[in-house]
């Protein structure tokens, strides 16, 4: 079922129905990249990208929107998934709102991505 509401969300991309909304996650020291990743939202399917991280890795952790307290611990765990560098994944059906943080060792605990 999942795939199939996939192929309906990229036929109604291609044919101009949603524009899309792209985030582009960094975080440097030095000038130098330690994770960069980049997320496409585009006809209800989400596009993981790992553009650059200094463990070769991008960990990615998506908070439920229910999770609206940053400082807290939300009741609901964050689905989390790891990209290699120059890889990306696509997700069809998740929450709307929801909170993503991207880390290069997978330390984001809270929805504010703090450790």
């Amino acid at each position: 079922m999942r795939n199939l509401l996939a192929l309906f969300y990229y036929l109604l991309a291609v044919v101009g129905c949603s524009s899309g909304h792209v985030t582009d996650i960094r975080s440097e020291a030095d000038g130098r990249d330690i994770v960069h990743g980049k997320i496409v939202l585009n006809a209800g399917v989400a596009k993981f990208e790992c553009l650059a991280s200094a463990t070769g890795q991008c960990q990615f952790a998506l908070f439920d929107p229910s999770c609206t307290d940053p400082t807290a611990t939300c009741d609901k765990p964050p689905e989390r998934f790891a990209l290699a560098q120059g890889t990306s994944r696509e997700i069809v059906g998740l929450a709307a709102g929801f909170r993503p943080c991207v880390s290069a060792d997978g330390t984001a605990a809270r929805p504010d991505c703090a450790h």
